[in-house]
């Protein structure tokens, strides 16, 4: 089942609970909000086939950019925000984002 099927027989349950702040995201939230981003990622000039790397403290937002770059065809990688600079620097060139 796709998530566009999950959200509209159930919108208002909860997606994910982020466990540090408590915070809900529901499927709807989930659906409205990655396809808000995969329609920022076509505005941007991202076509099918780019690559984007995510780097993010725990947050929220992190599913919904997966799930938008899915969506647009963009491969993403995520990089821990522990890493050094010279760390981001390498995977970032390495992956092509």
């Amino acid at each position: 089942m796709h998530l566009s099927q999950i959200a509209s027989q159930n919108p208002n349950k909860p997606a994910y609970i982020m466990a540090g702040s408590g915070q809900t995201v529901t499927y709807e939230g989930l659906e409205a909000g990655s396809n808000q981003l995969a329609q920022l990622f076509r505005s941007l000039g991202l076509m099918r086939g780019d690559h984007i790397a995510i780097l993010l403290e725990n947050h929220a937002l992190f599913l919904q950019i997966c799930v938008a770059a899915q969506r647009a065809g963009i491969y993403y990688t995520a990089i821990s925000y522990r890493l050094q600079s010279d760390e981001v620097e390498y995977i970032v060139n390495d992956c092509g984002a």
